[in-house]
């Protein structure tokens, strides 16, 4: 079954109305109806009527059946109607998911962004059939998820703070910036112009070099620009956020995207984070990890770069 419309060209593969109108949706690759459909958030294998009739002619023809007596009189049998489905329009999203219209910084970190061609259950689906659990019960899960929430976002700078353990010394990048790592975060790298501190698959790099009459934004769109070539497809990238770091302008966006680590590609979310110092030299904060990760790191990285001190 081919895409039906006269002087229309066939569209990019993607989820579009059932032509058949059997279901909400069927997956067209591009050249042919597939047989994956999708009916109330649900992924389904139901063969095109093509393919159905083919699969019938080549059934063996089944024997007559003997004629009914003249006297007897035929059953009605109640036409039904098909039910009438709304097309959706061209590009339309499975049942479930709404797109996010713009990505934002927190829209990456609470991982609402939806991504086209994505089909699953939507959350009233999974809520409906869901058991309820005692109330007890909930609040102590509930008690128990947001303390591993706090511990991960803030683990650093708490384990810091109340066990007086020592932090790192403080590493000194160029002749524009000294960090603190917080503890708990170890130096894996440093050079010239460069440090790489870690913790656990967290990552925060920082990057200096010259950057006279250069502005935040001018250093946060060579990073993109850098990024954008290493990333394996499309890069997803936030709305810039101002701020200031040492009390000097700064700006920073989110992205996220899929990049070579250890010799597969992976999914990684981070966050670019760029001033100018007071001597003119540009700084580049850059930290990462994997999307499930990062929402918690982020509160020791934002720590560590709020205390940074510009030369």
């Amino acid at each position: 079954m081919s895409w039906q419309g006269a002087g229309q060209r066939a569209p990019a593969p993607g989820w579009y109305g059932d032509p058949s109108r059997r279901y909400e949706q069927r997956y067209w690759d591009g050249g042919r109806w597939t047989e994956h459909v999708v009916s109330q958030g649900r992924r389904l294998v139901d063969p095109p009527p093509d393919q159905r009739q083919q699969a019938q002619q080549a059934q063996p023809a089944q024997p007559a059946q003997p004629a009914q007596p003249a006297a007897q009189q035929p059953q009605q049998v109640q036409q039904v109607q098909p039910q009438q489905v709304r097309q959706p329009q061209y590009g339309a999203y499975p049942p479930g998911y709404q797109p996010g219209r713009r990505l934002s910084a927190r829209n990456l970190m609470t991982g609402r962004y939806a991504i086209p061609g994505r089909v699953g259950p939507g959350a009233g689906a999974i809520a409906a059939g869901a058991e309820r659990t005692p109330v007890g019960k909930s609040l102590l899960q509930t008690g128990a998820v947001l303390l591993f929430i706090v511990l991960l976002a803030f683990g650093g700078y708490l384990v810091g703070a109340f066990t007086g353990l020592p932090r790192e010394a403080p590493v000194q990048i160029g002749n524009a910036v000294t960090v603190t790592p917080l503890t708990g975060w170890k130096v894996a790298k440093s050079e010239a112009n460069a440090a790489l501190l870690t913790r656990g698959s967290a990552n925060l790099r920082v990057v200096t070099g010259p950057a006279q009459d250069a502005k935040p934004s001018d250093l946060l769109g060579v990073a993109l620009d850098s990024l954008k070539e290493e990333a394996h497809g499309p890069l997803l990238v936030g709305d810039p956020v101002s701020l200031t770091v040492a009390g000097h302008p700064a700006t920073r966006v989110a992205y996220q995207g899929q990049f070579s680590t250890q010799g597969r590609a992976t999914i990684i979310q981070g966050e670019l984070t760029a001033v100018i110092s007071p001597a003119g030299n540009g700084v580049l904060f850059d930290s990462w990890s994997l999307p499930e990760i990062y929402p918690y790191q982020e509160g020791d990285v934002h720590t560590m770069i709020g205390e940074a001190k510009l030369t």
